[in-house]
């Protein structure tokens, strides 16, 4: 039941962010936005974004970046 929760919240913040469908920056707003809620792992399942290529995101975008951006997801 909550992986379905989880599914429905996902697919509903991913779609309102994008006018031009699923964009890969509405993917990564949408997990880190949902993460504090959800598994990451239900999450990069749900997005199928692998593992490692999210926290080679992670990696390449500092921290107060991701702070300050926020907003503009």
């Amino acid at each position: 039941m909550a992986y379905l929760k989880a599914e429905i919240a996902y697919l509903k913040k991913a779609v309102s962010k994008s006018t031009r469908g699923v964009t890969s920056k509405a993917i990564r707003c949408t997990i880190e936005e949902l993460r504090q809620e959800y598994p990451l792992k239900w999450l990069l399942q749900l997005a199928d974004v692998s593992r490692a290529d999210y926290y080679k995101w992670r990696r390449e975008v500092p921290r107060w970046v991701r702070a300050n951006s926020k907003n503009d997801c």
